[in-house]
């Protein structure tokens, strides 16, 4: 395939359906996988799920509120939709795995239609999002938002902040139709239904209407600081004011206890200040290198200036973006790249106040996954602008967008069985961390779930040696003991 100087609409969504074909073949692999981890509480075993009240509920109560319905709140969360997408497919499919996951899968394929919309529409270019729907689409990072059901408000949450934005675009770019804005504000409270984060939406709203503002095309625009807050401002408004009606549900549903940190998360605001920089660095990471996508990204909690896992990151990251500020300031699509810059920060921005989240698991895939739309943008953007050079420079570009491509989709179809079961996720988990205890404690439980006693019993003291002060896992091995003993 060459990259063309112009667009062409017919070529390039030719090959968005080839890319739709191709994703859905890499991730048919997890329609043989069962449920795992959270899915067994909030699917398996919730007895309320097959019952139609069930969504009416859950739009007035906490996301876990099937737990024990007579002690309200259950959890921090406030997710309705994400409970009727449960109960839509309990109806549809019952508890037979392969039609959850397949239901998952088609969502991320909207997605990535609605990626490749997004991008084009910010690029001018169809063949920039193309290549950034391929990449978003076959990105290693995101296995676990798509094959595992319960991670659900990470796609959901995307599609409905990406066609919110596709709609704010139309409107912005001349088209202010009632209609666009309705849509787009519509879509946005369906997202913070759907997922707490996205609460960070109206700051891509400001970021945009700031960069984009006072752009050279366009002469209506001024492109005095005063008039590009003044106008981002003007945008945010009717976002902010959904924001503000859904914090103040969510505070009637769940009380001001949810302003409380996750519960057992006792991280103070300098810890998480001084973590924040070794976060950030492991989501770069987790972007440039997506092969090291997987289950076990231990943070190191930081407590001091002085500290490497504070300087190190810290520097590392200002040297990036110095080199990236030197290197693209000159470039035409500065004011894109800019705002993909702000994308990934902004849209991975809640996920940074630590004390919202286990802090054992504080890094996890499927935190990227709108994230990462940001990154996919700007690095196929650079990649059709490099090819326009010259033949040469086309032709390195083919090579290395096929190269990605089977490196991706590799990466990503072997990811896929990590979550088949809970015994092929606590082993991955041991593999990537064997001494993290709480890896060869579910592992062991998971074993003594199957009858496997003595698989359990070696990883219950691995794990009892690893944090001999958990008294669960002194619990269990008493358990396997005393089964024992009664034989």
């Amino acid at each position: 395939m060459t990259v063309p100087d112009g667009t062409s609409k017919r070529a390039s969504r030719t090959w968005m359906v080839r890319l739709i074909v191709l994703t859905a073949l890499v991730f048919s692999r997890s329609l043989g996988n069962g449920f795992v981890l959270d899915d067994r509480f909030q699917i398996v075993d919730n007895k309320y799920l097959g019952d139609w009240p069930f969504i009416w509920k859950s739009l007035l109560n906490d996301s876990w509120w099937f737990r024990d319905p007579l002690h309200l709140p259950q959890g921090p969360y406030y997710r309705p939709l994400q409970n009727v997408w449960f109960a839509l497919n309990f109806h549809l499919f019952g508890l037979n795995p392969a039609g959850w996951h397949a239901t998952m899968i088609l969502l991320h394929l909207i997605v990535v239609w609605l990626v490749f919309k997004v991008a084009s529409q910010l690029s001018g270019n169809e063949w920039s999002g193309f290549f950034a729907a391929a990449l978003f689409a076959l990105m290693p990072v995101h296995a676990q938002a798509v094959v595992w059901p319960a991670a659900i408000g990470s796609p959901l949450s995307a599609l409905f902040e990406l066609s919110a934005f596709a709609s704010y675009l139309g409107w912005f770019s001349g088209e202010r139709s009632t209609r666009r804005l309705t849509i787009s504000i519509g879509s946005f409270a369906c997202a913070l239904l759907s997922y707490d984060s996205a609460i960070a939406f109206p700051a891509l709203i400001a970021a945009h209407a700031f960069i984009f503002s006072g752009n050279a095309s366009n002469a209506a625009f001024d492109s005095t600081v005063a008039a590009r807050m003044s106008r981002a401002i003007a945008a945010t408004l009717p976002y902010a004011l959904v924001a503000a009606a859904y914090l103040a549900l969510r505070f009637w549903i769940l009380g001001f206890g949810s302003l409380q940190p996750y519960p057992g998360n006792d991280l103070t605001a300098k810890v998480i200040a001084l973590t924040i920089p070794s976060a950030i660095a492991d989501y770069a990471i987790l972007l440039a290198v997506p092969w090291r996508s997987g289950l076990a990204h231990r943070l190191q909690l930081v407590h001091s200036v002085i500290a490497p896992g504070f300087y190190l990151p810290f520097i590392g990251l200002a040297a990036l973006s110095v080199a990236a500020v030197i290197l693209l300031r000159h470039h035409p699509h500065w004011r894109l790249y800019a705002f993909c810059a702000a994308w990934m920060v902004i849209a991975i921005g809640p996920i940074l106040s630590l004390d919202v989240i286990v802090p054992q698991a504080a890094v996890q895939d499927r935190y990227l996954y709108l994230s990462s739309f940001g990154f996919c943008l700007m690095i196929s953007d650079l990649a059709i602008c490099f090819a326009r050079e010259s033949a040469q420079r086309a032709r390195i570009a083919q090579v290395g967008a096929a190269a990605f491509t089977i490196l991706y989709a590799a990466t990503l179809f072997h990811a896929e069985p990590f979550w088949r079961d809970d015994i092929s996720w606590y082993g991955r988990c041991v593999d990537e961390a064997p001494d993290l205890a709480a890896c060869h404690k579910g592992l062991g439980m998971a074993r003594l779930e199957q009858g496997d006693v003595g698989g359990a019993r070696i990883e219950l003291e691995f794990a009892a040696k690893l944090a001999p002060e958990d008294p669960g896992t002194r619990a269990l091995m008493a358990a396997i003991e005393h089964r024992g003993a009664s034989r």
